[in-house]
């Protein structure tokens, strides 16, 4: 007991307990210069304390009932770390912390404690902010030089070019197209940390992405047959219409492409969505890297980029992306999604 009392009060990381109602029993020395607050003052703090002191990870401010000692206590499950941002006055910058809280049961089966545990992150979280604002720099100046080249190619296209030069210029065309594709994406895989994951009609999402690019698959003389539940629903965030939609464009712009089949079922307790078409095939080494996420992009134009952004937004939605080769003689997408309750007829 007299070492586990040494580690308590030693250890770097803030260590609070607290009863079945939520009060503080006992702390151990780290928070009072987290909070600023002695021990004292915190054990005479409630929750409702707390209310306008908390932040999202993304800066929004974050409700009491959404920090994590008030979900263990509704959902009597530990919560294995959270990033929450603590204000305790106005005047304060917002420090940054990794939150955890683990619920102690008593012989009913009722909570009888939450420990809960807080480690400083502000440094790390501060150099992911420069960094993600760096990162849209760099893709709004990529966006911008994209277009710039885009006009002059349409400009092009409006002239009396040499025979056997369009369809250079059509490559081209696509090439842009693919690379305004990718800083969107880009952009999506950036923002799926802070997006809420909640119930998603998923055929509604394959519907509007199918209808967003007919017209280049129209362009392209590409068939798109789409097969879909209409009342199943899926766990994923707002982009799962995006993610399909660059899914659909990239095997579109394939060099072969002339049909694409989307279809979803349910198998093993899961939603998935099988993307396939009858363009070139992808090699067996990039599949197997593009599946588990190894891909660093060592073969151009197969999509291998798009397509391991999409793997990285669906791994935040739980879900995962297996490739495979398609009957139809092209490549095969299996996307897996967490299956959520359907919706009432």
């Amino acid at each position: 007991m007299k070492r586990f009392e040494e580690i308590f009060n030693c250890i770097n990381v803030g260590i609070v307990v607290h009863d079945s109602e939520g009060r503080i029993i006992s702390v151990n020395p780290a928070p009072e210069e987290i909070f600023g607050l002695k021990e004292e003052r915190l054990k005479e703090k409630s929750l409702d304390f707390w209310e306008g002191k908390l932040y999202k990870e993304n800066g929004e401010p974050m409700n009491v009932r959404e920090f994590p000692i008030s979900r263990v206590f509704d959902s009597k499950k530990p919560d294995k770390g959270s990033i929450v941002g603590v204000s305790v006055s106005e005047d304060e910058d917002i420090r940054w912390y990794l939150h955890s809280a683990v619920p102690q049961f008593n012989e009913g089966g009722d909570v009888e404690r939450v420990i809960t545990f807080s480690k400083d992150i502000t440094d790390r979280k501060k150099s992911e902010e420069r960094e993600a604002f760096l990162e849209t720099l760099l893709r709004q100046d990529m966006r911008n030089k994209l277009g710039v080249s885009m006009g002059f190619l349409e400009l092009l296209e409006e002239a009396d070019l040499p025979e056997g030069y369009r369809p250079y210029l059509g490559k081209a065309m696509d090439s842009i197209g693919k690379g305004f594709d990718l800083v969107e994406l880009a952009e999506e895989v950036r923002k799926t940390r802070y997006v809420e994951v909640e119930e998603i009609n998923l055929c509604e999402a394959l519907e509007n992405a199918v209808e967003e690019c007919e017209g280049l698959a129209k362009e392209k003389g590409v068939e798109i047959e789409l097969d879909s539940e209409k009342r199943r629903n899926v766990r994923a965030g707002y982009p799962l219409k995006k993610i399909f939609l660059h899914m659909f464009r990239t095997g579109i712009y394939k060099p072969g492409c002339s049909k694409m089949r989307v279809l979803d079922e349910e198998r093993d307790g899961e939603v998935v969505v099988r993307v396939e078409d009858d363009g070139d095939k992808i090699p067996d080494a990039v599949k197997e890297k593009i599946s588990k996420g190894t891909y660093t992009g060592e073969t151009s134009g197969i999509g291998g980029a798009i397509y391991s952004a999409v793997r990285e937004i669906v791994r935040n939605f739980g879900g995962s992306v297996e490739v495979k080769d398609s009957e139809l003689g092209g490549a095969r997408f299996d996307v897996h999604l967490k299956k959520a309750q359907q919706s009432p007829n």
